[in-house]
């Protein structure tokens, strides 16, 4: 079977000497750093070994060029489909899947910008975004508009959290009482990722266009900046000379810490804000041994960073998965954690 998708990085040497050797379904074989990895079926597995012996990973970064290959039959399948290719693959017959959004998608305002620092002005693009209209135009189908930085699937999510709703004459009250107007409008540089598509951000280009008409919409100037992938998380997470700008995760595990913790848990560069009072309420929830004296702590979390508002949740986009006809059944699963002695082949 022949796999379009990210490689992982294999562990350490260190980790695999300290970790007792499980049989497992399949063993690694081989890794190109950058173009291919290959997996194939362990004859010493205890278990059910299935009908694949072996798996190619190719790396394709381009969402167009996957497709391509699907078409042309050098790949079985691949992972993050664009929402534009989904109705023309399924006419032609191809197979789709989704994953269950275990991810948040957002709108960070780092606030070393003064302007973001100002909380009339986060609160203001707050309300200039639909979300609602975002998710229908632009994300894919089943995709849900999120209220919190974190899927409704995880302890502590808050079904009463203050949000903010779509309001474009709100949001140009606050501005105006912000000091901006017409004649002084707010600038800001609107920084997002090109050439690349994640579980939480399937297509950055459109989502941006999609943002950036509705934040003109209520007077704010944008200066776009845009880069490569590893550029991009430099530059955000390096540094302090950045503004509004794309991001987001897909959860590791089910915890709340796992997503509020990782975006909050500290001061960072991303947003640029210290507050002491998050961060100390974060680390008091992190040491609760229990689900149920965690919930409602990571509630009050939730509706904290609302009211603190360092971003906008946007959507919990559904990934989606492409494949060949001859592949019949493919487990897939939230965190990208798939058993690939359970696909089914018709071939």
């Amino acid at each position: 079977m022949r796999w379009a998708a990210r490689p992982r990085r294999p562990r350490s040497a260190s980790t695999r000497r300290a970790t007792p050797p499980v049989p497992r379904p399949f063993k690694f074989d081989s890794w190109e750093p950058g173009a291919e990895t290959t997996v194939s079926a362990y004859d010493g597995y205890w278990g059910e070994q299935g009908q694949v012996q072996e798996v190619i990973f190719r790396v394709i970064g381009d969402t167009t060029a996957r497709r391509q290959a699907l078409e042309s039959g050098s790949i079985d399948g691949y992972d993050l489909v664009a929402p534009a290719d989904l109705g023309a693959l399924e006419g032609a017959g191809y197979t789709l899947v989704n994953r269950d959004p275990f991810n948040i998608l957002y709108l960070g305002m780092n606030q070393a910008d003064p302007a973001l620092a100002d909380i009339r002005v986060r609160q203001a693009i707050a309300h200039a975004i639909d979300k609602e209209q975002l998710v229908t135009q632009v994300l894919p189908e089943g995709t849900t508009v999120a209220s919190q930085f974190m899927p409704d699937s995880v302890i502590g999510f808050n079904s009463g959290v203050t949000t903010y709703e779509f309001d474009q004459e709100g949001a140009k009250a606050l501005l105006a009482e912000a000091g901006y107007t017409e004649a002084n409008p707010l600038t800001l540089t609107f920084n997002y990722p090109v050439n690349i598509s994640r579980p939480y951000m399937p297509n950055p280009e459109q989502i941006f266009t999609n943002l950036q008409s509705q934040l003109q919409a209520v007077g704010i100037v944008l200066n776009p900046v845009s880069n490569e992938w590893g550029e991009y998380l430099d530059l955000i997470q390096g540094g302090s000379d950045h503004g509004i700008h794309l991001l987001g995760w897909t959860g590791d595990y089910n915890d709340p810490d796992n997503f509020v913790g990782t975006f909050f848990g500290a001061a960072s560069n991303e947003w640029g804000f210290d507050n002491a009072e998050l961060f100390s309420a974060l680390t008091s929830a992190r040491g609760l041994a229990t689900e149920d004296e965690q919930d409602p702590a990571y509630q009050a979390v939730n509706e904290q960073i609302a009211t603190f508002l360092p971003g906008v949740p946007l959507a919990n986009p559904v990934p989606t998965l492409a494949f060949a006809s001859r592949v019949s059944s493919y487990p897939a699963s939230p965190v990208q954690d798939e058993v690939y002695n359970l696909i089914e082949l018709t071939e």
